[in-house]
């Protein structure tokens, strides 16, 4: 956006990373608002296609923060030093959303529980476009430059189960499942390749859950079919799906190159090594067949891993481009049946995202910057590590399925949860007892919740098989110690003992700071928020000059006397909640006052 205001090239802009950066890019762009409105327009936004309890997660994993930008732009900009804002200029702005499901906040939530907070202090209106005229469809159909188009709008016009749909994503699945079987079929196949592909839909439809979803029996078809005829596609497929952010292309050849090493694990998923071997000189034909709905060309630049040859140069990652195709790609992988291949390509893809952390690590200059960016693959690492666990019906820890040749993570499940809490989130992520980064410097109060409550029940961040709400993860730690060894009984149990009580006061702290303050009304918590955002960013508080944060304490103290009245200000309660979710959200250089004004060291 940036770039397009000052009317400059949009292709390969140079990223930002640090917080400060970001939010000069915001205040810029707010200015330029004010003197030129626009009309924004995102088309195809989706961000529903996991799990609820997941989705804070998979947005930081791939890099969504679309709903965080549209907020900070329509806060009403901060006047120039020499000039002032045309608000009426800057009130014609606005931005329009096209996706599957409405983003409107929910007002019968609470605010920490709103599952798109971003936008719960905007003015949005929520409609349904009303489908296009069944004139137009031919011209529709035409556009999206099918391969099959006329075999599609035959089967539209004569083939029952989709006769008279108007779904675009139903005709691209469609016209990918035609190219399928184009592929695959034999030389002599006498039938044609229109009965061909309904006869499968047909067998598809015999099966499906949901009655009438031709989506789910066009996705079912398409599966049985790479099964069947190309394995290694229908594999790479599937982890491709389970991942938030696509993989590019030189991680889908080492993660089926490593599954194609371990024996056991291609017996598990129904793969032989001459299938894995294939993947080479088949990789180019998989992109181009199934092309209408995966895309190579997503941007996943990772600082740290770009190309050690031109680090300037974007990656990009291969993704679906449409998210209920994938979204039942795995409801299907996680069937009662698969349950154990489903946990070991987690497992396989919690390996190789810890290894690109590691490797960025080594690399990149970014990794104490004021955001949570550069840490993207580690969060990944967490989210796929903690789905790759195995649990029985009642939570208690079962045994894998497949074991790793020199893992990282532990192949024992519980030392592996010890490991992903302990030294990953606990140790790497928040930098803990010193930092404690995903509140104090990132200001990722959500996204730390949403891992805390991942790792207290893993099974919720599951797409179906969840487990009942009141099993957690500790009882079965703790039934575990209680059957180690006489030697090593104490330990055990002290060990699930201090990370449980880690795990619920770092919960409880969380949810606490989310909860709303209680002061005299909205407009005066916009204002005091509006004034501290001012505060930090003209001024800067070296963290070796007391002095300097105290002036600003004092100044706050002022503040919130005249914001909350003769209200008693309890120190690590209100004042906590008021001046944490602002100050912390604004600026990293002043994390010392936020200790000290806090009350927490």
């Amino acid at each position: 956006m940036v770039a397009f205001y000052k009317c400059e090239p949009i292709i390969n802009v140079k990223r930002l990373d640090r917080w400060s950066s970001i939010r000069k890019a915001v205040a810029w762009l707010k200015t330029r608002m004010s003197e030129q409105a626009c009309l924004i327009v995102l088309d195809a936004y989706w961000a529903l296609d996991v799990k609820e309890s997941a989705l804070e997660v998979s947005r930081v994993i791939r890099d969504d923060y679309v709903l965080q930008l549209i907020a900070w732009l329509f806060e009403a900009p901060v006047g120039p030093p020499d000039g002032v804002i045309d608000l009426p200029e800057w009130r014609r702005n606005r931005i329009v959303i096209l996706t599957e499901r409405s983003l409107k906040p929910d007002e019968k939530r609470a605010p920490h529980e709103d599952i798109h907070p971003e936008l719960r202090r905007l003015n949005t209106i929520s409609m349904r476009i009303a489908q296009p005229d069944e004139g137009d469809m031919e011209l529709i159909l035409k556009d999206h430059d099918l391969r099959h188009t006329q075999t599609v709008m035959v089967m539209r016009n004569q083939y029952g189960p989709i006769e008279g749909k108007k779904s675009e994503s139903v005709f691209r699945a469609l016209d990918t499942l035609l190219s399928v079987f184009e592929a695959t079929r034999s030389e002599s196949k006498s039938a044609s390749l229109r009965n061909e592909v309904q006869g499968a839909i047909d067998a598809a439809v015999q099966k499906q859950t949901r009655d009438g979803d031709i989506l789910e029996a066009i996705v079912a078809a398409l599966l049985l079919r790479l099964h069947k005829t190309r394995p290694v596609w229908w594999l790479a497929l599937r982890l491709i799906a389970l991942t938030p952010s696509g993989l590019q292309r030189s991680t889908l050849g080492r993660l089926l190159a490593g599954i194609g090493s371990n024996a056991d694990a291609m017996a598990l998923l129904d793969v032989t090594a001459k299938d894995i071997a294939s993947w080479p000189q088949t990789e180019a034909d998989f992109l181009k067949t199934l092309d209408k709905v995966l895309d190579d060309n997503i941007a996943d630049d990772f600082d740290g891993f770009n190309d050690p040859e031109d680090m300037s140069r974007s990656s990009y990652a291969i993704d679906f481009t449409i998210p209920a195709v994938r979204k039942l790609i795995v409801e299907d992988l996680y069937s009662d049946s698969r349950r154990d291949a489903a946990c070991t390509l987690q497992r396989y893809l919690s390996e190789e995202t810890l290894s690109q952390q590691s490797l960025a690590f080594r690399r990149s200059t970014a990794l104490r910057s004021e955001s949570i960016r550069p840490y993207r693959r580690l969060i990944g690492a967490i989210y796929h590590g903690l789905l790759s666990l195995p649990f029985d019906d009642q939570g208690k820890f079962g045994k894998a399925a497949v074991n790793m040749v020199a893992p990282a993570i532990p192949n024992d499940p519980v030392e592996a949860w010890y490991y992903l809490r302990i030294v990953l989130m606990r140790t790497v992520l928040e930098r803990a007892p010193h930092e404690w980064a995903l509140s104090r410097t990132y200001a990722m109060d959500r996204l730390k919740l949403s891992l805390l409550e991942g790792f207290e029940a893993p099974w919720i961040w599951r797409p179906r098989g969840e487990l009942p709400r009141e099993l957690n993860v500790f009882t079965s730690l703790e039934e575990r110690a209680s059957e180690s060894p006489a030697v090593e009984k104490a330990w055990q149990q002290k060990r699930v003992a201090e990370i449980k009580k880690d795990h619920f006061e770092s919960k409880g702290l969380v949810r606490y700071s989310a909860l709303k303050p209680d002061v005299k009304a909205l407009s005066d918590r916009r204002g005091f928020k509006r004034w501290v955002d001012h505060q930090l960013m003209s001024l800067e508080i070296p963290e070796d000059d007391p002095k300097a944060g105290a002036d600003l304490e004092a100044a706050i103290d002022e503040r919130l006397h005249l914001v909350l009245g003769d209200k008693k200000i309890e120190v690590g309660e209100k004042r906590w909640a008021l001046v944490s979710s602002h100050i912390l959200a604004g600026a990293t250089r002043a994390r010392t006052l936020c200790w000290r004004v806090g009350g927490f060291e």
